[in-house]
């Protein structure tokens, strides 16, 4: 008895996993096998693609102060409204969300202005997460190695701010708008020996170009850095002084002690 109920239920469980698997797979094909890969998601040409963005920043790896470079691995996160990906899920076995390589369909030419990457990298191959009603979302991580303006003046009681900037390169404020995701943030930040996170503010542009007549909105993150000052007083700042005050007090010292050289030179 006890057997036939676990043949029934493993009999379920493998129906129910063979018909998902047929569901997602004609969803898949349903949705790709026309879809317009190369032009923008909306069924109006006048309707712009709003792309919201997240940047949640993991680990500080390096602040190369010669080369005023940034170093820095983030979370990416980008929404939108794909019109061409919508489906009923009564249709599909009650799927409301599918998985699809990002390679697959559209996505916007969102850039790092600031990126001195020798690739220039854009994206990464990950899975989009695509929801019944068109709902877009690319999760993507990414080291950032970009410019940062560094002013070395105080150090090492300096604070840094770095400004990465994402904007499309090539369509303006009527094709993609932009706005803040307000989940952005520094709770997962990995402590750094040198640097301490202080602060993210994150602000929303619109430039105009010398290359368009239309202005180009994008999203500015603002990462406030603040270098750990201790470990520079100790071994720098600290020996430095002792050295000064043993010359100093070597002057003190009688010319025929004897003991100038040996104080000043130990």
């Amino acid at each position: 008895m006890c057997r036939s109920i676990a043949q029934i239920v493993l009999l379920t469980i493998v129906f129910g996993q063979v018909t998902a698997s047929k569901y997602g797979a004609e969803l898949v094909r349903d949705l790709l096998e026309q879809y317009p890969k190369y032009i923008r998601p909306v069924k109006n040409e006048s309707t712009a693609v709003m792309v919201k963005h997240r940047l949640t920043p993991i680990q500080m790896i390096d602040m190369d102060e010669k080369n005023q470079i940034i170093t820095i691995k983030c979370w990416l996160s980008q929404k939108w409204i794909d019109e061409y990906l919508s489906w009923d899920p009564s249709y599909y076995g009650g799927m409301m969300q599918i998985q699809i390589p990002i390679s697959e369909i559209w996505q916007p030419d969102i850039t790092l202005f600031g990126s001195v990457t020798e690739e220039f990298v854009r994206h990464y191959d990950t899975d989009a997460i695509v929801e019944y009603n068109g709902l877009v979302t690319s999760l993507q991580p990414f080291v950032i190695r970009a410019t940062c303006a560094i002013d070395a003046t105080f150090f090492p009681f300096d604070e840094q701010e770095c400004k990465l900037k994402f904007a499309s390169w090539s369509y303006d404020i009527k094709y993609i708008d932009m706005e803040r995701d307000n989940a952005s943030n520094t709770d997962r930040f990995i402590p750094n020996g040198e640097w301490e996170l202080v602060g993210m503010p994150i602000r929303r542009n619109v430039a105009m170009y010398v290359c368009c007549p239309d202005p180009f909105p994008d999203v500015t993150y603002v990462i406030h850095l603040r270098r750990r000052s201790l470990f520079y007083v100790f071994n720098i700042i600290f020996p430095s002084f002792l050295a000064c005050l043993l010359v100093a007090v070597g002057f003190y010292l009688p010319s025929d002690s004897g003991e100038r050289i040996t104080l000043c030179c130990h």
